[in-house]
């Protein structure tokens, strides 16, 4: 748990020493079943704990999370805009596309759910150059 969100880790003493376990193939199966089976917040709140720290995770374990935050990209971008984290939405940025079209900011700067600091962060964005045209 973190704060008051489950979050998916898999603790070493589950499969062995930290050493066998992740060095292996079968690692990697028993994470990705694990994750599987978690509900889709949780999964979402995993994604965000590996975002803010991308050591959060053991190596394997990591893989499956970074996959889940590219092919979830429109999930985890609402989560980030809805929160109004803008360090945690920069670090998302920084880890996923580096840059962000002009047409997608707009899309999200017109949202109602959007939070000030994101606002603020995006239209920064805008004037930086970090944007594709």
């Amino acid at each position: 748990m973190i704060g008051e969100h489950k979050v998916a880790f898999i603790h070493e003493n589950i499969f062995g020493s930290h050493e066998d376990v992740f060095s292996s193939d079968c690692a990697i199966i028993c994470n990705k079943r694990i994750w599987d089976k978690l509900d889709p917040e949780c999964r979402l709140t995993s994604a965000l704990v590996y975002i803010n720290d991308q050591n959060t995770y053991p190596d394997p374990y990591a893989s499956v999370v970074k996959s889940f935050i590219t092919r979830n990209k429109d999930l985890v971008i609402k989560r980030l805009i809805t929160d109004d984290d803008p360090v945690l939405f920069t670090k998302y940025l920084q880890l996923t596309v580096k840059r962000i079209n002009q047409k997608t900011i707009k899309e999200y700067l017109e949202r109602d759910d959007i939070g000030v600091q994101i606002k603020a962060c995006l239209l920064n964005l805008t004037q930086t150059g970090v944007t594709e045209k």
